[in-house]
């Protein structure tokens, strides 16, 4: 007798687990906001461009894509520009990736920043952002450095080629987990 109990608690249980499996709401299909704008900066001195293009791809969560040549103008030396959704979660990386120009095997004197892209993740739920700021903030680590003349392999082995920042904007137990690395 106490087996038959034993086995049909068990059963019980089991039918219980079971039945529970089907509860599964499966992946976020995303939470609607007003808006999440990933706004990128990459700070570049004109100076430098007479020696690298600076070639930008952006790609997110969505499967998209975007790749630009970065260019410059002598008002603002730094490229900005701002990608939008209007649901989360949003995950994007930002690469930037300097390549000499054709037939340039050394660098005379310049200034340069490090071309390292800056994003800065804005949530709207109403008119006001709830996010980490916006891109005429001060970027940590950015300085104008001056360069004297070398080769383009010393240059690039000094301050590298490829610079890449990635940011995740999702919904979290007390409000937005926003993690920019």
């Amino acid at each position: 007798m106490k087996k038959k109990i034993y086995l049909l608690a068990t059963l019980f249980t089991c039918m219980l687990l079971v039945g529970s499996c089907g509860n599964d709401p499966g992946p976020d299909p995303g939470i609607s906001v007003k808006q999440v704008d990933m706004t990128v900066s990459v700070p570049i001195h004109p100076s430098s461009l007479e020696y690298f293009d600076y070639v930008f791809q952006y790609s997110d969560n969505t499967g998209n894509m975007t790749t630009d040549i970065i260019q410059t103008d002598e008002s603002s030396p730094c490229y900005i520009r701002t990608f939008s959704y209007t649901r989360i979660p949003v995950s994007c990386m930002a690469t930037v990736e300097m390549v000499p120009k054709e037939g340039c095997t050394s660098v005379g004197a310049f200034l340069f920043y490090i071309p390292k892209p800056y994003i800065y993740p804005n949530v709207y739920e109403s008119a006001a952002p709830i996010g980490s700021g916006t891109p005429d903030q001060d970027m940590d680590g950015t300085g104008l450095i001056p360069i004297d003349p070398m080769t383009v392999e010393e240059f690039q082995a000094l301050y590298g080629t490829s610079f890449t920042t990635a940011c995740t904007v999702k919904s979290g137990t007390d409000g937005y987990d926003i993690n920019v690395n």
